[in-house]
């Protein structure tokens, strides 16, 4: 793997890990989950994409079919490296279901891990903020909305306290460094 893509696929696991949490600390009376857990399979969820090739995951285009199904595997191939730890390898595993069903798997509602679920709502929030090879970076609002649209992956009650979550947290701290001029 590049230099670059290895640094930033760790700077967005780490993301999503302090998200997660951040997340969760903030609805913990909502939400009923061990924390441990939750961070460990966020902080590793993309950890499979090391074995994976670069130049798929390098390419500065829409993958093809072929290629998002080999890129699929990363979810497998982190299963596989922590198969000692059960329970974090199926939160690695199922980070990908849709609450409808229709993600990798064919999971769906209350069938998908809990932690999978929120490590779901953060992995997609932060690649919609972040630019990747093949697309720029979307705004809070605009990955929110696109999130609402996409709301069938997601599970409703997560879903509307995440909105909320970020919404609180992260556009009230970007006004407020502009009030500051950072």
């Amino acid at each position: 793997m590049r230099r670059e893509v290895a640094i930033e696929t760790l700077m967005h696991m780490l993301r999503v890990s302090f998200i997660s949490i951040s997340f969760v600390n903030e609805n913990k009376n909502e939400i009923n989950v061990i924390r441990f857990r939750l961070f460990l399979g966020a902080v590793l969820h993309d950890i499979g994409k090391f074995k994976l090739n670069k130049k798929v995951l390098n390419a500065k285009r829409k993958l093809t079919k072929e290629e998002m199904i080999y890129v699929r595997e990363h979810v497998l191939l982190g299963e596989e490296l922590l198969k000692c730890l059960k329970k974090i390898s199926q939160i690695i595993k199922y980070h990908h279901e849709n609450f409808d069903g229709s993600g990798y798997y064919g999971l769906k509602d209350n069938a998908i891990p809990i932690e999978s679920q929120l490590i779901r709502l953060a992995d997609v929030y932060d690649s919609l903020t972040h630019k990747r090879p093949y697309k720029d970076a979307l705004s809070i609002s605009v990955a929110l909305e696109v999130m609402k649209k996409e709301e069938k992956n997601f599970n409703p009650i997560y879903l509307s306290l995440f909105i909320k979550h970020v919404k609180s947290k992260y556009v009230k701290s970007y006004f407020n460094n502009l009030k500051k001029g950072k």
